[in-house]
């Protein structure tokens, strides 16, 4: 104890301990109670609770002053601290008691609200997992009409391109029903349809040459040349393959043939047109 005065800095020189420790009081009575320096004694416990600013120091307070008192046989005062210290621990009993109880009911309720929160998550999760089947059939069924759509579209455009080319134009026979077109057709009715070789391209110039001997000058001009993809749509048209089955064969889309279709009557006739118009003119070839 003498180390802890001299050398903790908790007391000063007038023997007073620093705030928050006067606990240390109580250790200092009953040192004197023990050596019998009754004055110091009573003088330290007195000391601790007129300090005392919680349950603890007062209780050790009340505790050694019904010590001294027992000791130094002063019943009544005895009683009074043995009274006032069993009260005192009464109280923190009922505290404690009741801190325990609010512990308790606030874990019941912390438990109950995690228990409803986490049967709120569960529905969240339900709802979410219902929403994304529901999405996702809806989506899948959107893709399948669309595609259903498209095909329906697709097959709608080549029946019109058919009965154009069957009931507008003016129909080489012989071009259509020579054995190199009915190859092509059956190229395109193979599953998967099936790509012309470079001998059948070969032939249906030489075939479409032997019936309409200027075909491919009556395709071009001084200034502008034929490539041979332009002319093998050409070709196509001439054997009255459809746009769609044009695209098929030389395995590009519907649209770039279109494109090109254009292209060559605005070279040809030095105007815009239509893919149409171009049809027309190459149909009407002979």
């Amino acid at each position: 104890m003498q180390e802890y005065e001299t050398s903790s800095g908790y007391i000063d020189e007038r023997g007073n301990i620093a705030q928050g420790k006067e606990i240390y009081y109580s250790f200092k009575g009953l040192l004197c109670l023990d050596t019998s320096d009754k004055d110091h004694a009573e003088y330290y416990f007195r000391k601790l609770l007129g300090a005392a600013d919680n349950y603890d120091s007062k209780i050790a307070a009340f505790g050694g002053l019904q010590q001294f008192y027992t000791k130094y046989f002063n019943k009544d005062s005895l009683v009074k601290y043995n009274h006032l210290r069993d009260s005192l621990c009464n109280i923190v009993h009922t505290e404690v008691e009741m801190q325990k109880t609010i512990q308790a009911q606030a874990l019941y309720d912390y438990t109950h609200s995690e228990r409803l929160a986490h049967q709120k998550e569960l529905e969240a999760n339900r709802f979410k997992t219902t929403l994304i089947v529901v999405c996702s059939l809806s989506a899948i069924m959107i893709l399948l009409f669309i595609i259903a759509y498209i095909r329906y579209r697709d097959e709608k455009q080549r029946l019109r391109d058919r009965i154009r080319l069957l009931s507008g134009y003016a129909v080489n026979k012989n071009l259509y029903d020579s054995p190199i077109a009915q190859h092509f057709r059956q190229l395109l009715k193979a599953n998967p349809y099936q790509i012309p070789s470079l001998s059948d391209w070969k032939e249906l110039k030489t075939v479409i040459s032997q019936e309409i001997p200027d075909f491919h000058e009556k395709l071009q001009t001084d200034s502008y040349q034929l490539s041979d993809n332009e002319y093998d749509i050409c070709m196509l048209i001439k054997i009255q393959t459809s746009c769609s089955d044009i695209a098929r064969l030389l395995q590009c889309s519907r649209s770039n043939v279109t494109h090109i279709r254009e292209r060559i009557f605005k070279q040809l006739f030095s105007k815009n047109g239509k893919a149409d118009e171009l049809d027309e003119y190459i149909m009407s070839l002979s």
